[in-house]
């Protein structure tokens, strides 16, 4: 049985070190990409962001998905780092929505 205390701190991970990157997957869809982070950011649990993924980095399976942070701005994607910060901003704004809640129906 899961509750709502395990529920409210569970660990939500669109990609990591052992998957290819959220963008990859996408086939280099953004606005997909922005989809699926608005998704993962809407859940109750811990919304976790693998390094890069915020800066728009691409790579395929290890070690495609391991490749080194691109720490020059003009590298990044800003638009994406831009819009992930809206969401993190949001999600801050508006924490209660995010609480696990239950709800008894009777039929």
């Amino acid at each position: 049985f899961i509750d709502d205390k395990q529920i409210e701190v569970m660990f939500n991970a669109m990609d990591t070190h052992d998957t290819a990157r959220l963008l990859t997957l996408c086939q280099g869809d953004q606005r997909l990409q922005k989809q699926i982070l608005t998704f993962m950011f809407m859940q109750i649990g811990a919304p976790c962001l693998y390094y890069g993924t915020e800066v728009g980095m691409a790579g395929g399976y290890d070690p495609g998905c391991r490749a080194c942070m691109i720490w020059d701005t003009a590298k990044q994607n800003r638009q994406m780092l831009q819009f992930v910060r809206q969401l993190v901003h949001f999600r801050r704004n508006y924490a209660a929505v995010f609480k696990p809640r239950s709800v008894n129906l009777e039929i």
